[in-house]
C-alpha cells in the first residue's frame, strides 16, 4: 500500500493557521483585524501574500528574526462624528500581528516586501543549503 507523503512545510503552515487564527479571534477585542494570508513555496522562495485593505504601507511592519516572520500593524477605525447615524458597521479595525515560523534556512538579507493595492507580498528566499541539489552517482 502506498501512502502519499505530505510536505511538512505545508502541514506546518496549515496547522499554524488552524491553531492561531481562532486563538487570535478569541483573544482580540471584537471587530479586530486578522488579515487573511496565502503562503506558497517554490524551489527558491516562500511567498506570503496578506490582504490589508484600507492600510497604507507605512502602517505595516515586517520583521524577520530567528526564523520567525512577524507581520504587524494597525488599521484605524473611521472617525465618527456627532452628525452621523450608523446603521451598520462591519469593517474590521484595530491592531494585528501574525507570526510565521519558517523551519527552513532563509537568506534574511534578501527578503523583500511589496505593497500594492492593499496586498502585501513578502518573498523569503531560501538559503543555498536549503535548496534542492542534484547529486551525481559514481560507479
Amino acid at each position: 500500500m502506498l501512502v502519499r507523503w505530505k510536505n511538512p512545510v505545508d502541514e506546518f503552515f496549515g496547522l499554524n493557521d488552524e491553531l492561531t487564527r481562532p486563538l487570535q479571534r478569541a483573544m482580540a477585542p471584537s471587530r479586530s483585524l486578522v488579515p487573511a494570508v496565502d503562503v506558497s513555496e517554490d524551489e527558491h522562495n516562500f511567498t506570503i501574500m496578506a490582504d490589508l485593505p484600507g492600510l497604507k504601507k507605512d502602517e505595516v511592519k515586517v520583521e524577520f528574526t530567528d526564523g520567525v516572520l512577524v507581520l504587524k500593524g494597525e488599521k484605524q477605525s473611521s472617525v465618527e462624528t456627532k452628525d452621523e447615524k450608523w446603521h451598520r458597521k462591519e469593517r474590521s479595525f484595530g491592531a494585528f500581528e501574525r507570526r510565521f515560523e519558517v523551519n527552513v534556512p532563509i537568506d534574511a538579507g534578501s527578503i523583500s516586501a511589496k505593497f500594492n493595492d492593499g496586498v502585501l507580498t513578502i518573498v523569503l528566499p531560501k538559503a543555498e543549503e536549503a535548496k534542492p541539489r542534484e547529486i551525481s552517482i559514481e560507479n
